[in-house]
């Protein structure tokens, strides 16, 4: 138990939220944004990263990373649409009909929101962003767990 403890003390790197980070960072979070999102439709991590490394109030972050994704979605869909043309508008269609799904949970997560503590969110997003990343991650430990040893290759 010691030895998970002093490790996890180990690899875990403690930052202060800033009020202004530089314009390197910003460059970097949006273009892997943008990157992943065309690469597996997971572009919202780094921006997530980004916006917690600042000294924002729990309302600011939220309003920017719901402005960021509003915002890009038209961009996306657009792309999308070009990329894979008629294959899409089922999708699309689901996602409209899903609507009132979405409007009941921010109905119920906006004011559960708003009573967090910022420490709080950050733990919160930072365990979400840790089950994305594992979530992706399962699909090709088990491929690469069934085709150990095979000649198939991923």
């Amino acid at each position: 138990m010691y030895m998970i403890r002093h490790q996890h003390k180990r690899i875990s790197i403690k930052l202060k939220p800033q009020a202004k980070l530089h314009w390197g960072w910003r460059g970097l979070a949006f273009s892997s944004s943008g990157l992943l999102a065309g690469i597996c439709c997971m572009g919202g991590p780094s921006l997530v990263l980004w916006a917690m490394a600042h000294d924002w109030s729990t309302q600011k972050i939220r309003g920017f990373l719901f402005a960021a994704f509003t915002i890009s979605l038209p961009i996306q869909i657009l792309i999308m649409a070009f990329t894979f043309e008629s294959s899409i508008v089922q999708s699309i269609l689901m996602g409209v009909m899903l609507t009132p799904a979405i409007y009941i949970g921010a109905k119920i997560g906006l004011p559960l929101g708003n009573t967090l503590s910022k420490s709080l969110m950050r733990k919160i997003l930072l365990f979400i962003l840790l089950g994305i990343g594992l979530s992706s991650s399962l699909p090709f430990v088990y491929q690469f767990l069934i085709f150990k040893g095979s000649k198939c290759s991923i």
